[in-house]
């Protein structure tokens, strides 16, 4: 029953997206959730990582074109929770709240990173 909920939409088109990690299996992830029509927020801890992530480097290093899917990265968590908006990545001038939160931060760092942004985590939204 849980495998066919997840055929049936559990990403489906057109819904704002947080990935927390911006490793490979966060930009998997991301790219995943793209690929099905949604709008996608890669939540990172390092400003050089967002950098590549925007700017297409990182598409690059991996081999992939994320540049062709709706995916921005940001350090700010007020920004991929929806809290307030991107002015790099306007979405049309308002927040977008995340309807899923995908969890892709190595199992190390997840505690810490987990504490830093459990402020912003809009209540009700599902985390993967």
């Amino acid at each position: 029953r849980h495998i066919r909920a997840y055929r049936t939409g559990f990403l489906s088109k057109n819904r704002q997206v947080t990935v927390l990690g911006g490793g490979s299996f966060g930009t998997a992830m991301a790219i995943a959730a793209a690929s099905k029509g949604n709008k996608v927020v890669i939540l990172v801890r390092r400003q050089e990582i967002a950098d590549k992530i925007n700017n297409g480097t990182y598409s690059r290093l991996l081999g992939v074109d994320i540049d062709k899917f709706h995916i921005t990265a940001t350090i700010d968590p007020a920004i991929a929770f929806g809290k307030k908006i991107d002015d790099d990545n306007d979405h049309a001038g308002k927040p977008l709240r995340p309807k899923l939160i995908i969890h892709a931060v190595p199992v190390q760092a997840s505690r810490s990173f987990l504490e830093s942004v459990k402020d912003y985590v809009p209540k009700g939204v599902p985390i993967l």
